[in-house]
């Protein structure tokens, strides 16, 4: 491990943060719908992030629903199922699209589910097998 490599491990080790050592990449947590909730726990497994604050309306020629179609979009790109997380929260049917537009691009995704009685997330992993927490 190279002086650099032994940094970057430990500068991650003290922030408390998870790593995916196979690449050095830092995961990210995706937020499907930005709201009022304090997202600060989920920081613990990646830098978080928020796919949209655009709603799905009813009427398909909604400028609303191009904004939130193009966020969803630009959420793919970036995507890493292997090592991202995503927070499914906010409406309904904008949690059914990003989860069917993922599924398509791989099959395993990983999501964190806010548990109360914890006060903290539980890591489900969602695969075509089946639910693994």
């Amino acid at each position: 491990m190279t002086r650099i490599s032994r940094n970057i491990v430990a500068t991650n080790k003290q922030e408390g943060k998870l790593m995916d050592w196979t690449t050095h990449a830092q995961p990210k947590v995706w937020v499907i719908q930005e709201g009022n909730n304090d997202y600060a726990t989920a920081e613990k497994f990646g830098e978080v992030h928020f796919i949209t604050r655009a709603d799905l309306r009813s009427v398909a020629a909604s400028s609303v629903n191009e904004q939130a179609v193009a966020d969803v979009a630009k959420f793919l790109v970036e995507y890493r199922p292997e090592i991202d997380y995503i927070v499914p929260v906010g409406n309904p049917m904008m949690i059914i699209y990003v989860a069917m537009l993922v599924h398509k691009a791989s099959p395993e995704h990983r999501y964190l589910k806010w548990d109360g009685r914890q006060a903290d997330y539980i890591v489900f992993k969602i695969t075509d097998d089946g639910v693994v927490q």
